[in-house]
């Protein structure tokens, strides 16, 4: 990945010694072009910096190279690169990207990050597998950390652990979880309002029945969760000391019932009648009660609440049809946006109920096996995202559905496996708004493909694990906006036909992972496909010299993988001819070191996972070559966790490990990002867990 680092030697002969000169004999790339001041295109320069920077932070380290050497402009643009994403930590890299704040680099890398971020005088955030411990004492600046085996230092803002005796000298702390704390603990620990940042809390603990009136000192909180704890009415009584919660969630978690009537004013109360007190929290966007025991006399006060955008009341096995008619009339019904009942009582008797929520966007109703009729969706003309996995639906229930096409509907989400073509065919002409459509494991044939026609915006399909054959190429070759085809385990499939497929400019993505019968005649006809991602794992007829010829071809190819194949040594000279490679999987196949050679000669390589396979020497490159498994870290009780979104949405894409690598890390993602539209929690970073 690193050879654009090390440019070409100079003649140095009669060459005075600058730092420039000196500079390219340690082995730095310098451009030797002369650079114009502005892109030659006057367009493109019209185009505002911070948008330049927001575009530069989605590309790879060799394309911001590239970049670097387009314009005078575009090179002092990407020195002030903040957030960068690297194979290998390579310390040269410094030199190039002076002001990153944010540095991710792959688990699997080889060299340790300190020789890389020591440079990096203005690094804020770190995710890596493994760094030296006196490196970070040095980084003062330092406020996130994920790296598993060390201590983390002083500065940094997100800590889980349970043990609260080091915490006081974490002062900058913004976030905070807590695991198996007791209320003794908790309340012991005088050093605990120091944490006067802290906006978010999350304790998960058996031993924990809600004494917060220690945290009286972090007023600012903003998110609090608690996790497997039997809360008391004080709990809910002390809420007051947090006026600016947005975010509250209970999971698995036994909430105070009161013999106060739910509408009783917040001024008539005493302080243990608990639960009611949620009303006060005026700034509580979104609540969670998973897998929590929740009563009707709960939903009843959770009604009065005018201000509440999310709910979630995923797994709650007490919540029934009766328990929503609190929601008919309340306040909520004006508010709430987001509502998840997966896993619930609810039937669509309930379902009816919920179709009077008004401005609902999101609603989840999974695994409801007590709804038999969905038309009372009809009402909802403002619902974006409908999750119904687990539902049986047929061509009746979708005709009576929806009467006319949802406006907004981006997202559709059901039990896939009992669709077949008269289905779809209903199915497209109600819904030719979707982007997405995830048909893996359906009844689905070739001849329903052309149905697919209708849905003009269609940006990714997944039509995985199906009977289609190779007739289905023809009709998928009329989707114009397509962008991803997922084919995995289509035993029917052998590629004959697929060159039709290079009408579609924009499909980047095709993965025929375990396709067994797709044969080496098939990847002749992808020379003229558009696709950066080619997945073949499993594909076992696929060997012989001419592959890598033919793979060759394709111009624009940036990741391929190969794994499970025959294919071998011969003809792997070809692959210097694929300019754009950068990731190659060959696990379990039969290439040796010779193969090795002369793939390292693809100038932007930075990846060839060779596990299982007949390599056996170590390869020192810039090019990372895996051989085996990385070996496991141990795990530190004090350990920097970062902030992510709960929910990755696995049920809406499953990984497959038969039918793709499991050693390909984040930076090298080759899926078109499918991004269902995003359920803001706290900030819009964030997602909801479960709507």
């Amino acid at each position: 990945m690193f050879s654009w680092l090390r440019g070409s030697q100079q003649n140095k002969e009669n060459t005075t010694k600058t730092p420039q000169n000196m500079a390219v004999e340690k082995g730095v790339a310098e451009n030797p072009i002369e650079l114009t001041t502005y892109h030659e295109n006057c367009t493109v320069n019209n185009i505002e910096e911070k948008d330049f920077h927001r575009i530069f932070k989605y590309l790879s380290v060799h394309d911001l190279v590239n970049c670097r050497l387009v314009c005078r402009m575009w090179k002092d643009m990407t020195k002030s690169i903040s957030e960068l994403v690297v194979t290998e930590p390579n310390p040269k890299l410094s030199l190039l990207f002076r002001d990153v704040k944010k540095l991710t680099v792959d688990p699997l890398a080889t060299m340790d990050c300190a020789g890389l971020v020591t440079r990096l005088i203005n690094l804020t955030s770190l995710k890596c597998g493994k760094i030296n411990q006196a490196c970070l004492e040095q980084q003062i600046q330092l406020k996130q950390l994920e790296c598993p085996g060390v201590v983390p230092p002083f500065g940094v803002e997100s800590i889980c652990t349970n043990n609260m005796e080091k915490l006081g000298m974490y002062n900058s702390l913004t976030a905070l979880e807590l695991v198996n704390v007791s209320d003794k603990e908790i309340t012991s620990f005088v050093k605990l309002g120091r944490l006067t940042s802290l906006r978010k809390l999350s304790i998960a603990s058996k031993n924990f029945v809600g004494k917060i009136e220690t945290f009286v000192d972090i007023s600012h909180l903003t998110s609090l969760e608690i996790s497997d704890a039997p809360l008391g009415s004080e709990f809910f009584y002390n809420l007051y000391l947090f006026p600016y919660l947005v975010f509250i969630g209970f999971t698995r978690c036994q909430l105070p019932v009161s013999g106060i009537s739910p509408q009783t004013p917040l001024s008539q109360l005493s302080t243990t009648d608990g639960f009611i007190y949620i009303v006060g929290c005026n700034s509580l966007r979104y609540l969670y009660l998973n897998e929590s025991q929740v009563s009707n006399y709960h939903l009843d006060v959770i009604a009065r609440m005018e201000n509440l955008i999310g709910l979630s009341l995923k797994g709650c096995a007490s919540v029934n049809d009766y328990s929503l008619n609190a929601f008919k009339n309340g306040p909520i019904s004006y508010s709430l946006e987001e509502l998840n009942v997966e896993d619930t009582m609810i039937t669509h008797i309930g379902l009816q109920t919920i179709s009077r929520i008004k401005y609902l966007r999101v609603l989840d109703i999974s695994r409801c096996i007590g709804i038999k009729i969905i038309s009372p969706l009809n009402s909802l003309k403002n619902l974006e995202i409908l999750r119904m996995t687990g539902i049986a639906v047929n061509a009746e229930t979708i005709k009576d559905s929806f009467r006319e096409p949802p406006k907004y509907l981006q997202q559709f989400l059901f039990e896939s496996q009992p669709i077949d073509d008269p289905i779809l065919t209903v199915f497209c002409s109600k819904f030719p708004t979707l982007e997405y459509l995830c048909l893996k494991g359906s009844k689905i044939t070739s001849f329903g493909i052309q149905d697919l026609v209708i849905l003009s915006h269609i940006r990714v399909l997944d039509i995985s694990n199906t009977a289609v054959d190779d007739k289905c190429f023809e009709f998928i070759s009329k989707l114009t906006y397509l962008e991803a085809l997922y084919l995995e385990k289509c035993m029917k499939i052998s590629g004959e036909g697929i060159n039709v497929l290079s009408t579609l400019g924009s499909l980047r993505v095709l993965n025929m992972n375990g396709c067994a019968e797709v044969v080496i005649d098939s990847l002749k006809e992808m020379g003229e496909l558009s696709v950066e991602t080619l997945r073949l794992n499993g594909c076992n007829k696929i060997g012989g010299k001419f592959v890598w010829k033919y793979l060759s071809e394709i111009e624009h190819l940036k990741r391929l993988d190969l794994s499970n194949t025959s294919v071998d040594d011969d003809g792997v000279e070809e692959m210097v001819n694929c300019k754009w490679l950068e990731v190659l999987y060959l696990i379990r196949t039969k290439v040796s070191d010779k193969a090795i050679t002369s793939l390292l000669k693809c100038n932007l390589l930075r990846k060839i996972d060779v596990r299982e396979s007949n390599v056996v020497n170590d390869f020192l490159s810039n090019c990372i070559v895996i051989t085996k498994s990385p070996e496991r870290v141990a795990e530190n009780p004090l350990l920097v966790v970062k902030d992510v979104p709960i929910e990755n949405n696995k049920e809406d894409k499953e990984s497959d490990d038969e039918s793709s690598s499991s050693s390909e890390s984040s930076e090298d993602s080759d899926d078109i990002p499918v991004k269902p539209a995003k359920i803001e929690k706290v900030e819009k970073t964030d997602n909801m867990e479960s709507i």
